[in-house]
């Protein structure tokens, strides 16, 4: 009989926090029968075997010699698991005590989802809207392009793929976050996973869209809980250039070539502008990142602008 669950936790020179990470995963999963964590390590050099010894009997390690990417990492990590479930969990996330059981219980409970995620937490207590997102769509480029979607944060007409708090316990979504997302076995494997396309950043946005296209509908529950510290597990490595790389991917994977050009255009006019302005914060506008971010963006864009 198959485990109900498994989680797979996509880890590069993670050793300093990802016990952080693990020792609430491992509390969690007892009440599951048979369900392990597979911590896949993407060829790191910071001796994380060392780092998670003696930590859980329910701990397997895949060690790779290489790193090709967090969407094959976790394609390893399904690899090595026959569960009903896979839960992907980002190695700078903290799960709350119930978030794993919250998840399970949505998901028994809303089958046609097929995906289900929780509800971010930033590190100092605040709802991180980034808990889901709204589609990608030419006019949601033509925002990011404007600035509109800085000046007016969180609007549904002029941000259109930023997520927000919501009432009741579950919600109907265009996108989960990839920093908590539990994957029914049966969506993974007919969609073949995350797209290895992708290296980082943007294979969760592509996943979910493929699947809604596939008949599911993924969901959000607020009681699966989650504490996610965005950004740290990959710091010191050109983040936003990845971001936008990420995105210009998701535009030309998912719609007609000539949107997917125009968009990957849009982004860029984007990230100019945001490179000239990006010192200023309109009055309520999202906070900017530091300048110098968005100005190595701008000086990049060719490694970016035609995504992966």
């Amino acid at each position: 009989m198959n485990a109900p669950l498994d989680v797979v936790i996509v880890a590069y020179r993670s050793a300093d926090y990802i016990r952080a990470c693990l020792e609430p995963v491992a509390e969690a999963i007892e009440q599951f029968p048979g369900a392990r964590i597979l911590l896949v390590d993407n060829n790191s050099d910071d001796d994380i075997t060392k780092a998670v010894a003696g930590l859980s009997d329910r701990l397997t390690l895949v060690l790779r010699d290489v790193n090709d990417g967090f969407a094959a990492g976790c394609h390893a990590g399904a690899s090595a698991s026959t569960a009903n479930r896979l839960l992907f969990l980002n190695p700078d996330a903290v799960v709350a005590p119930d978030a794993i059981a919250a998840l399970m219980r949505t998901a028994d409970t809303h089958p046609e989802a097929g995906i289900v995620g929780g509800r971010a937490l930033s590190p100092t207590g605040d709802s991180d809207h980034q808990s889901w997102m709204g589609r990608p769509t030419l006019w949601s480029a033509v925002c990011f392009a404007t600035c509109a979607s800085s000046v007016f944060p969180g609007s549904r007409v002029f941000d259109p793929e930023s997520g927000h708090d919501w009432d009741g316990v579950a919600l109907v979504v265009p996108i989960v976050s990839g920093g908590m997302m539990l994957v029914r076995r049966e969506v993974w494997d007919e969609l073949d996973g995350f797209d290895r396309t992708y290296f980082l950043y943007g294979e969760d946005v592509d996943f979910c869209l493929r699947a809604r296209r596939a008949g599911w509908t993924p969901m959000v529950t607020r009681e699966a809980v989650y504490t996610h510290d965005v950004g740290s597990s990959s710091a010191g490595s050109n983040r936003l250039t990845l971001v936008m790389r990420g995105r210009a991917t998701t535009y030309l994977r998912n719609y007609p070539r000539p949107v997917g050009i125009l968009a990957g255009w849009l982004l860029v006019a984007g990230t100019g502008l945001r490179s000239v302005g990006a010192g200023f914060r309109p009055l309520g506008g999202r906070r900017a990142h530091a300048p110098a971010h968005w100005q190595d963006t701008w000086h990049r864009r060719r490694e970016w602008r035609k995504g992966w």
